[in-house]
């Protein structure tokens, strides 16, 4: 708009300096039509706007790349706008499908217009607080934004990796039916022992081979009980360690893992919980369900690496998150500063299971000059997850160009 006002201006202010210099009044008349026509565009322009809009999205929680369809209405209680164009406000996340709605239109008093258009966008949390139109006159020369509150929210989960054959069997901490082999008799599948038959024993537990060795004598067989743990998945998510490279971030990879394992050990009949350190500190206390799973998604839908929490946070940890003698399943990148605090954890009693995305893999499409400095990396980093496996924690170096399930089944983690 700006351009063409100026234009115009231009042409009549020259129009003018060329009659007062060749004193010719003729050439003053030149510019009565760009007077009239700065004179209708004033006069077209919206003196009174009310303008109410309203925003409806397809869905509220969606999956990364999925289409997303938007909807925005807008309604005109005031005067007539001759020319109304939707600003642009989409996002660097935000991907258009299609053809964005940036045709101006004219609205009449007490008319509706609707726009819809569709997009996709990465994990994250979108937020809509206002709906930002331009406004002007029937000729574009002149015009104005106005902001229309119109509230509505989005979130992009991870995404899902189902992880189909993930062996992980942690020590119980819950007297409480579940997946995990409690080294106690009781009610299960797997076969712990025999021992002396007990009036009472159903028939199907006696062991006929025994009796059949001891005529005098019955047994009855006994099972390996299984029970619940309380399992935590601890984030790293401080921006030090979690490299970006272009518009990709390595704490991508760690979302999506922690996604993953939430997914496997609660589908499992674990209780879970979540805590993420990044830009701030989120917290899912211990839970079940798909309820939990789907508080869990969003909590990780919505974090973001940052360096306002540090690491050694985790020596205030809150004992209803993680109870003691729980599993924490630590996803980081790791820092040699980091052992001292996996140490202390180990030495407080908790079941540990590191799972490292690796860096220097991650950046691999770095520039390979400085070879040596890559080669001593690689050799410190070795030595590293090594002093960590001696303080008895299981450490997974997840290369992620190797599928997630393929590095959590080559190392099971048992821990029994």
């Amino acid at each position: 708009m700006k351009t063409r006002l100026n234009l115009i201006l231009i042409v009549i202010v020259g129009l003018f300096l060329a009659a007062i210099l060749s004193r010719n009044g003729g050439v003053a008349l030149l510019a009565l039509p760009f007077l009239g026509y700065l004179a209708i565009a004033i006069t077209t322009l919206p003196q009174r706007t009310d303008l109410v809009a309203s925003r409806e999205i397809s869905c509220r929680r969606t999956r990364t790349g999925a289409p997303v369809e938007m909807k925005i209405r807008l309604e005109n209680r005031g005067d007539r706008v001759f020319r109304l164009m939707l600003r642009n406000e989409l996002t660097a996340k935000m991907q258009v499908l299609g053809q964005a709605p940036t045709q101006p239109i004219c609205l009449p008093a007490g008319d509706v217009q609707e726009f819809s258009y569709s997009f996709c966008g990465v994990r994250g949390r979108y937020a809509w607080q206002h709906v930002k139109v331009e406004v002007g006159d029937c000729f574009g020369l002149f015009g104005r934004v106005v902001e229309i509150p119109a509230v509505a929210g989005l979130l992009v989960l991870p995404d899902d990796l189902h992880l189909k054959r993930f062996r992980f069997h942690p020590r119980p901490t819950l007297r409480t039916a579940g997946p995990n082999l409690s080294r106690q008799p009781g009610r299960g599948t797997d076969f712990w022992g025999v021992r002396q038959y007990y009036a009472g024993d159903p028939m199907r537990l006696i062991h006929w081979r025994m009796a059949a060795r001891h005529p005098q004598r019955f047994f009855s067989k006994e099972f390996e009980r299984e029970e619940m743990a309380d399992i935590g998945i601890l984030l790293d998510g401080r921006a030090a360690v979690n490299l970006e490279l272009a518009d990709a971030s390595l704490f991508e990879y760690g979302v999506q893992t922690a996604a993953a394992l939430g997914r496997a050990f609660l589908r499992s009949g674990n209780r879970v919980s979540l805590l993420v350190l990044g830009d701030r500190v989120t917290q899912v206390f211990p839970g079940y369900g798909k309820r939990h799973l789907a508080r869990i998604l969003d909590r990780l839908a919505a974090c973001e690496p940052g360096d306002m929490v540090a690491f050694d946070t985790m020596q205030y940890f809150p004992v209803r998150q993680f109870p003691p003698g729980s599993v924490i399943v630590l996803i980081s990148p790791l820092r040699n500063r980091d052992i001292k605090t996996i140490s202390r954890l180990r030495g407080d009693g908790y079941q540990l299971l590191v799972i490292s995305p690796n860096p220097l893999e991650y950046a691999q499409g770095m520039s390979r000059s400085a070879w040596l400095a890559y080669r001593a990396a690689r050799i410190e980093r070795e030595i590293m997850l090594r002093r960590i496996r001696k303080l008895g924690v299981k450490v997974i170096d997840w290369r992620i160009h190797q599928p997630l399930e393929t590095a959590l089944n080559a190392h099971p983690g048992r821990d029994r």
